[in-house]
This record gives structure tokens, C-alpha cells and sequence, in this order.
């Protein structure tokens, strides 16, 4: 957290802290700021780190880095929290993640817990370059969805062509519930984010069965970003 606030600077953050009996203070980089939150309860506190977050980065710990980490990878799969990578820093030297991925892999996936295309919402980086040039490749194409009664916007930094579209429809069809995907203008019901009015987008009926499948579309939007 301490670094997160370091990076971004004080004006450009703000401090989630957790009430316990021992052991926890604010960093020294917000103590003193207005706009440090302490919360009472673990699950209040995930609630608003998550809303407000475009990416999360998760370094080795105790059980508090698994519990956070488990729910943000339990949110993003259930759909309940949009899109965004999470990056597994993994110190030199070290196989913390190595070993927990393995264990995901073993346990999870190897059980049927969960999906191969789950495996995607999060990645293993060794260096503080190569996690921000994959958390500003996550943002290349895509900038953000939004559900409109039963349709799903995703608005884009720059426009896709049709055979994108076309490879699209043919590489996702099992997400699609009726129709096709196929670009569109701001739609009537996004009139409340004027800021995102010019984006251009793509919109298809979704059927919610696989937040992991949605996500590996996100990532072929940004491959497909890369010829245009």
C-alpha cells in the first residue's frame, strides 16, 4: 500500500487502513491525510480498494495478501467486479507465486474448482517495468464495459476493424446469448458518462457464463489493437 501511495503521490490517492488491536498503523505517507480511511471491518475495506481500482498488485505475504487476493480473483470471476489485471510481483530470487500458481493449477483447476480460461485474470511479473508495461497493455484497446439490461458495452481506445469483429464473433461465440458482436455509438443509456461519449465500442447480447472467457477477450482485443 505504502508503495502504491508513493507512486501515485498523496494528492493522487488515498489510504485504506483496517482498525485491529495490534500491530497495524497508517503509512507515515498518509498519516496525516485527510483522506486516509480506517475501517472497522476487512470486507468494508476490500469493497472500496476494489471499486476504485484499475489494477492490483499483489506482493508476497501472509494470510491478509491471500484473503485480499482470493477476493478480488472470487469478484472478478463471479462478474461482480469489472475487468482489470492483477499482477503477482515476485521478489528475486524467490518462487512465492511459482509456487502458489502451482498450487492453483494442482488443487483448483486440476479438481474442476475452477476454469483453464480463470487462469487468466491474473499474471506472475519480476520486475516493476514489466508489470506496468503489462498493466498499460491490459489498456490499450480496451477501456471499460458497462452493462446495459441485457447487452454488454465495451468501449475502446481506438476503433476495431471488421475482420477483428469477424474474428471476434468466431473466437466467442459461446459468450454471445443471441445475435453477434458489432461496433456501435455511445448508446442512449450512457448519456450519464458524456466524458466516454466519443469512444467507439462494441456491443453483443452477453449471457454472464464466463467472466475467465470475457477476460481472455479483453486481452485478444488488445492483440487485435496491436495491428491497427
Amino acid at each position: 500500500m505504502k508503495a502504491g501511495i508513493e507512486g501515485a503521490k498523496p494528492e493522487n490517492s488515498f489510504g485504506v487502513n483496517i482498525l485491529l488491536p495490534t500491530e497495524q498503523v497508517p503509512s507515515k505517507v498518509v498519516q496525516d491525510d485527510p483522506k486516509l480511511i480506517t475501517f472497522k471491518y476487512f470486507f468494508t475495506r476490500k469493497v472500496f480498494f476494489v471499486m476504485e481500482a484499475d489494477a492490483i498488485a499483489l506482493f508476497p505475504g501472509g494470510f491478509g495478501t491471500q484473503d485480499e487476493g482470493f477476493e478480488v480473483l472470487t469478484l472478478l470471476q463471479t462478474g461482480k467486479a469489472p475487468p482489470m489485471p492483477i499482477v503477482l510481483m515476485e521478489l528475486p530470487g524467490e518462487t512465492y507465486w511459482k509456487t502458489w500458481d502451482k498450487f492453483i493449477r494442482q488443487q483448483l483447476l486440476g479438481r474442476g474448482f475452477i476454469d483453464q480460461e480463470d487462469l487468466s485474470f491474473y499474471r506472475i511479473m519480476h520486475s516493476p517495468g514489466e508489470a506496468g508495461n503489462w498493466i498499460e497493455s491490459y489498456y490499450s484497446t480496451y477501456h471499460s464495459i458497462r452493462q446495459v439490461r441485457n447487452r454488454l458495452v465495451i468501449r475502446l481506445e481506438k476503433e476495431l476493424t471488421d475482420n477483428h469483429i469477424a474474428t471476434l464473433n468466431e473466437k466467442f461465440y459461446d459468450l454471445i446469448k443471441f445475435g453477434k458482436i458489432f461496433k456501435t455509438p455511445a448508446l442512449p443509456e450512457e448519456n450519464d458518462e458524456p466524458e466516454l461519449a466519443l469512444k467507439p465500442r462494441i456491443v453483443f447480447n452477453y449471457n454472464k457464463k464466463s467472466a475467465g472467457r470475457l477476460n481472455e477477450m479483453i486481452l485478444l482485443i488488445n492483440q487485435l489493437g496491436l495491428t491497427i
